[in-house]
């Protein structure tokens, strides 16, 4: 009986680790602006090419993009810092643009939260970036 449960257990964790195993990695790319700054820097400008063009060209290219996101946090009820977020994602949206023209469809949104929530301090400054790959629609991102 201990062996007929231990193989069951050892069977249903080489099952989860393929599954695991066939998810392609670095799908988020996170860029970390000063506060109340819309601008990238250009080392983030440069990070960001760098992810995408890993997407769009280089090793995860075979892939494919279905579209990408942009995630961006607002204060709630304050308009200065919805209008600081919407800015955020469109400097992204105009920065993908620029560098390729022809990209997947770009879905952005803003979360509003409390300052009283506990994460928003170290979070309202990072913007999302992420690729949903169109692997994932065809089952094919496995080799």
């Amino acid at each position: 009986m201990i062996i007929k449960k231990t193989i069951i257990s050892l069977s249903c964790l080489l099952a989860t680790s393929l599954a695991l195993a066939c998810r392609p990695g670095d799908l988020e790319h996170e860029v970390h602006l000063n506060p109340g700054s819309s601008t990238l820097e250009v080392a983030q400008i440069r990070s960001l090419v760098e992810w995408y063009s890993i997407w769009k060209i280089g090793e995860n290219a075979s892939l494919g993009i279905d579209y990408l996101w942009i995630f961006v946090k607002a204060e709630r009820g304050n308009a200065r810092s919805m209008h600081l977020a919407r800015e955020r994602a469109s400097n992204i949206v105009r920065l993908i643009d620029q560098g390729d023209p022809a990209h997947s469809p770009i879905r952005t949104s803003i979360t509003e939260s409390s300052t009283a929530s506990p994460t928003f301090q170290d979070t309202v400054d990072v913007v999302a970036i992420g690729i949903q790959p169109t692997c994932t629609k065809t089952q094919s991102c496995c080799p």
